[in-house]
C-alpha cells in the first residue's frame, strides 16, 4: 500500500485551553482578543496591578484559545483530534498514519482532566476510543483469541510486546486467573453413570458446586458405606460434607488409597468456586457523557481491523508497564516494577520502540474502557498543595489500529493513536 503524503499543514498545532480561578477573589491577568475569526486565537498577559515591578505586556498566539466555560465535547471536537483518528484509520486501501495528541502545564492546570475526564464527565481519550469503535463497528475482526487471527496480530507486532485477548487480561486481574494458564489440550473427562434431572434445592452455604461433579472420575469413589478412624481435621471435614449432602440431596463418597485417606475439601471445589481478585469496572458506572453519536468518520470499507491498547508512565526518567501487574501485588511486595527499555529491536532496527510492553487487544469499546481503569490504577499520583491525586508521572495511552485486506487476509499494518498525559 501506498503510504499517504504528509499534509500540507504545519508540524503541529498548539491550543489553549484556560482553567477558572482556583480560589476566589483571583485577579484574571490575561485577555483574550475577541474578533476576526470567530474562534480567539490570542491573548495578551498583563501584570496584576499590585505588581510594582515594570513588566512588559506580552501577546501570545495559538492555534485556538477555549475560554474558562468550554466543555469536554467543544475542546475534543475543536482540537483537531478527529482528522487524526480519521488519519489513523487510514483512507480507502491506504495505510494510516500515527498521531499524538499531548497536555503541557503546570501542576493543577486541569491536564489530567482534559485528556482523562472525571467522575462525571469523559476526557480525550474516552471520546476518541467511542468515536475510533463507531467508525469501524462494521469491520472488526470478529475473535481476537481465535488462533490464527491472534497469531497473525503478534507475528506483525515489532516491539517484542506480550499481546493478549482482552478477555484474557481482565481475567487474569480481577477473575480466578483460569485463563493465564493458557488454552489446555487435555480434553473434557467424560461424564458415567446416569444424569440426576432432578432441580438441585438452594442450600444455605450457597456453594455453588457444579451438577455432574459426582460423575467425574467414578475410580475415586467405591461403593458401600465406609466409616474410617478420623481425626479432628477429617472430622471437621465430615460434618462439612454431612450438611452439604443434607443441603444437596447428594451422597459424596471417599476413597482410600494406599492406606491413605482422600477427602473432599473446599479448596479442592475451586473448579466450581469462584471468588474474584479485585473490583472489575464496570463501563455502566463510567461516565456516560459527553455522547458524540454525531461524528461519523470515514474508514476503509475494504479492510478489517483490529483495536490494541497499551499504556505505560515514565517516572524517574525509567519507563513502567501500566498493564503489566496488579497494584495490590505491587504494594502488598510480592511483584516488582520492572523498567522497560527504549530500543531498536530486531524487527524495527531503525526505529526505537518501547520493548516489552503488555498489548491488549480489545474487541469493543467496553473492554478498552476496562483495560484503560485498570491501567490508571497502576499510575504513580501524589498530593500536592493545589492538587489532590496529581500526576507524578508522564503517562502515556497508545491505541494501535492493525488493518488488513478483508478479502485477501494479507498482512497487517499498523498506526497509533498515542495520548499523552504530561506531569
Amino acid at each position: 500500500m501506498e503510504k499517504p503524503s504528509r499534509p500540507a499543514s504545519s508540524l503541529f498545532e498548539v491550543y489553549l485551553r484556560l482553567r477558572l480561578p482556583a480560589g476566589a477573589g483571583l485577579q484574571r491577568f490575561l485577555e483574550v482578543e475577541h474578533g476576526e475569526p470567530i474562534n480567539p486565537t490570542h491573548i495578551t498577559i498583563k501584570p496584576p496591578a499590585s505588581d510594582f515591578r515594570k513588566r512588559a505586556v506580552e501577546r501570545f498566539a495559538f492555534t485556538r484559545v477555549f475560554e474558562e466555560e468550554a466543555t469536554q465535547l467543544e475542546v475534543f471536537e475543536g482540537t483537531g483530534v478527529l482528522p487524526l483518528i480519521e488519519g489513523v484509520l487510514g483512507s480507502e486501501r491506504r495505510e494510516g498514519r500515527d498521531a499524538l495528541v499531548a497536555t503541557l502545564g503546570v501542576t493543577g492546570s486541569g491536564k489530567t482532566h482534559t485528556i482523562l475526564g472525571s467522575k462525571s464527565q469523559r476526557g480525550l481519550i474516552q471520546l476518541s476510543l467511542d468515536v475510533l469503535y463507531n467508525a469501524v463497528a462494521d469491520h472488526l475482526i470478529e475473535r481476537s483469541d481465535e488462533p490464527t487471527t491472534f497469531a497473525s496480530l503478534d507475528a506483525a507486532d515489532v516491539s517484542e510486546a506480550f499481546v493478549t485477548p482482552a478477555s484474557t487480561f481482565l481475567d487474569s486481574i480481577y477473575g480466578d486467573g483460569q485463563s493465564e494458564r493458557g488454552h489446555s489440550r487435555a480434553t473434557t473427562p467424560l461424564l458415567v453413570g446416569k444424569q440426576s434431572t432432578q432441580p438441585i434445592p438452594p442450600n444455605k452455604f450457597n456453594v455453588p458446586f457444579h451438577i455432574s461433579s459426582r460423575n467425574l472420575y467414578p475410580a475415586l469413589s467405591v461403593q458401600g458405606n465406609q466409616s474410617p478412624s478420623k481425626t479432628n481435621t477429617e472430622s471437621r471435614r465430615y460434618d462439612f460434607i454431612s450438611n452439604a449432602e443434607a443441603a444437596l440431596g447428594w451422597t459424596l463418597k471417599t476413597t482410600s488409597f494406599a492406606n491413605k485417606e482422600v477427602f473432599p475439601t473446599i479448596k479442592d471445589s475451586s473448579s466450581y468456586i469462584t471468588l474474584p481478585k479485585r473490583h472489575i469496572p464496570r463501563p455502566s458506572g463510567l461516565p456516560q457523557i459527553p455522547t458524540v453519536p454525531n461524528v461519523q468518520l470515514r474508514s476503509d470499507k475494504s479492510a478489517e481491523y483490529a483495536i490494541i491498547v497499551s499504556m505505560y508512565e515514565v517516572y524517574n526518567d525509567r519507563i513502567f508497564d501500566l498493564l503489566g501487574g496488579s497494584s495490590g501485588q505491587l504494594k502488598a511486595g510480592l511483584q516488582r516494577r520492572r523498567a522497560l527499555l527504549f530500543k531498536s529491536t530486531e524487527q524495527s532496527p531503525d526505529r526505537k520502540v518501547v520493548a516489552g510492553l503488555k498489548k491488549v487487544i480489545c474487541g469493543s469499546f467496553e473492554e478498552a474502557i476496562m483495560v484503560l481503569e485498570t491501567g490508571l490504577m497502576e499510575r504513580k499520583v501524589a498530593g500536592t498543595g493545589s492538587n489532590a491525586v496529581s500526576s507524578r508521572s508522564h503517562g502515556f495511552f497508545c491505541v494501535e489500529v492493525k488493518k488488513r485486506d478483508k478479502a485477501t487476509k494479507g498482512p497487517w499494518s499498523g498506526s497509533t493513536l498515542t495520548v499523552v498525559d504530561l506531569a
